[in-house]
Order: C-alpha cells, then sequence, then structure tokens
C-alpha cells in the first residue's frame, strides 16, 4: 500500500534524523548483541535476523526483516564549505542492509536498523521509550552503545505524506476496510499511474556534532 510503505518511510528516516529536535540523554549503557536464531512454531523464519540485547538489566530479543530499494544506490549529498559554498557529491550507499522489525514480539514496539557496516546502527522502542543504538569505536568484541532519547516539546510541524487530506481518508478508510474483495486486488492496481517518494533529510550542527563531525557517520 502506497499510504503504508510512506508512513513506513517516514517512521525509518525520522529515527535518526533530527526533526524533532531529539534530545540525548548520556550515555545509558554499553552492550553487545548476541545473535540468536527465533522460531516460529517449528520452522526458521527465513530472511529474518534475531538480535540478544541486555539494556536497562533487562533482556529483550529484538526480530527484524530488510527492508530492500529504501534508498537510491546514487545518494546525493550537499554541503557546505568553510566558506559557505554549496557542494555537491554522489555517495554510493548499499540498499540491501537496512532491517525493520520489533522488540519482544511486541508489534508496537518497532526497530529500525541498518547493518551496512557490519553492525547495529538505529533506534528501538521499548515501552515507549526509544534508544538509540550504535557501535563503539575501537572495539574487537561487537560492542554498541545505547543512548536514550527524549524527543521532547517541539515546535515544528510533524512530517507528512504528499497526499492530499482526500487521499489519505481514503486510502486509511481502505486500510482499516476487512473486506474480502479489496484484499484479493493488487496493490500495483489502486492507482492508475506510478507514485514516487521524494525524501529530503536535514542534519544539523548538533547531531553533526553528536555523530563525532565524521560526514561518513552521518551517512551511515
Amino acid at each position: 500500500m502506497f499510504l503504508k510503505f510512506c508512513l513506513w518511510t517516514m517512521f525509518f528516516f525520522s529515527a535518526w534524523s533530527p526533526i524533532g529536535h531529539a534530545k540525548y540523554s548520556s550515555l545509558l549503557e554499553v552492550v553487545t548483541p548476541l545473535r540468536v536464531t527465533v522460531t516460529r512454531g517449528n520452522n526458521i523464519s527465513p530472511g529474518w535476523l534475531s538480535y540478544s540485547l541486555n539494556i536497562g538489566g533487562q533482556r529483550h530479543i529484538i526480530t527484524m526483516k530488510p527492508k530492500k530499494n529504501l534508498i537510491s544506490r546514487n545518494f546525493l549529498l550537499f554541503t557546505y564549505s568553510d566558506q559557505g559554498d554549496l557542494l555537491e557529491q554522489h555517495h554510493f550507499v548499499q540498499n540491501d542492509c537496512y532491517y525493520h522489525g520489533y522488540v519482544d514480539e511486541d508489534l508496537e514496539s518497532p526497530v529500525i536498523v541498518n547493518t551496512c557496516f557490519g553492525s547495529l546502527q538505529g533506534t528501538l522502542e521499548i515501552n515507549g521509550t526509544s534508544y538509540e543504538i550504535m557501535p563503539k569505536s575501537s572495539t574487537s568484541t561487537f560492542e554498541h552503545l545505547v543512548y536514550k532519547m527524549d524527543s521532547g516539546d517541539s515546535e515544528s510541524s510533524p512530517m507528512r505524506c504528499g497526499l492530499s487530506e482526500e487521499e489519505t481518508a481514503q486510502q486509511t478508510k481502505l486500510q482499516e476496510s476487512n473486506a474480502p474483495t479489496l484484499l484479493q486486488i493488487p496493490y500495483e492496481n489502486w492507482w492508475t499511474h506510478h507514485r514516487f517518494i521524494e525524501y529530503f533529510v536535514v542534519l544539523d550542527h548538533k547531531q553533526y556534532v553528536h555523530r563525532n563531525n565524521n560526514i561518513t557517520t552521518c551517512i551511515r
């Protein structure tokens, strides 16, 4: 569904973008994710990854699957030079290492991470509290840093899909419907024209400093 994909894309990027003026508390703790195998019934779910994490003295299992073709390989990056000149760069970005899932089989506790550089980097939500997880630099034991995120009050307008209110209402009503005939219709036939999402992420100075003033880290 276009609306569902649009909402999921917004959630993915908002997980690490500065929208909402996210604040970071002091370092929560250092954790070492342990790869585990999660089964549903007697079958191992193909394509899914599961890790065990100890956060706040409690063990949690994150289970996630890949979200392919989310980001264009020809990633366009705009930066400013010390003289204030706008610079345009093209970066190759892997598009097969982004995952989404949930914590402890709770669909209301989402996980959004990427594994493009062999570690986990992204956000997860546990009991209504959001955390950011990122690899610890200079470690050979797969250690990660976990920060508690506090969105705080924000005066910025919330993110929205590029749909009119009427289209949004129609799509929402369609998703909420349980009519079997609707479920049998391929979603490709819902629109007479292809729809594309162009998403722009602006990283402010605070977020840049939080990522050690490193452009490569910001792209990750």
